[in-house]
């Protein structure tokens, strides 16, 4: 037995780096949606990647979990509201495609006291997007590295603090937030580089797939006692979106 998020942390690990019989993927980045939390894993070594960029502080682990409290789809739904805050929330309510106007403060607060809530309808399939979305970008601004950019008469340098992620080649979607999604792929690419804040090293290039099966939480009780098997069903359960 172990909780959720060290169970996919193993999960993620043994994928990257591939069991006797299995191939890896190699660097990759997995972001896992919940009612409570949204957390996010890295297998990278996130070192910078141009001369003119200097790390700052101690290297980061090359396996690495940051599990964020306050950004859930049910519980924590109102921190995610006024984490973004409402205007960035209807932002993205207008992309999912819903324009007329809602309360969210009094949606947010439903979904909160009512946490086993499941949408039915487009409007409420939007509402959930759209926190999930949020919740995507928040969460992998807050585990992925960052620059500060200084001047010199010599030329321009970066302080770098965290991880580089962005040549990472592969993003995984997992959790119920991304999986049982109308638009995954609307979701999990709310992770990748924004030229518009080009200080989060975000990934910029990578693949993006979806644990469809939604089993990855499961395998990482695998890893330890039949590692061939777990990649397996794990690479049976990704589909590129």
């Amino acid at each position: 037995m172990m909780p959720t998020p060290s169970a996919t942390l193993k999960a993620v690990e043994l994928l990257a780096e591939g069991s006797e019989n299995q191939m890896g993927f190699g660097h990759l980045l997995t972001v896992e949606v919940g009612g409570a939390t949204t957390n996010v894993y890295s297998v990278s070594e996130g070192m910078p990647t141009r001369s003119n960029i200097i790390l700052r502080g101690f290297k980061e682990p090359n396996v690495k979990r940051t599990v964020e409290g306050d950004l859930g789809l049910r519980y924590n739904a109102n921190s995610i509201l006024d984490t973004a805050g409402e205007r960035k929330f209807m932002q993205k309510l207008c992309e999912e495609g819903l324009n007329r106007d809602l309360d969210i403060s009094e949606r947010v607060q439903y979904l909160c006291k009512h946490t086993s809530f499941i949408p039915k309808n487009d409007e409420e399939f939007a509402v959930d997007a759209a926190l999930a979305r949020l919740a995507v970008e928040i969460a992998v601004e807050r585990h992925s590295g960052h620059l500060t950019e200084l001047k010199f008469p010599t030329g321009i340098f970066f302080i770098q603090k965290g991880k580089d992620l962005t040549n990472v080649e592969n993003v995984i979607g997992t959790g119920g937030g991304i999986v049982y999604e109308k638009h995954p792929n609307e979701i999990l690419s709310e992770a990748l580089f924004d030229p518009n804040n080009p200080f989060v090293l975000r990934p910029k290039n990578p693949k993006l797939w979806i644990d469809k099966n939604y089993v990855f939480w499961a395998m990482g009780l695998l890893a330890d006692i039949v590692p061939d098997t777990a990649v397996s069903i794990m690479k049976q359960s990704l589909t590129v979106v």
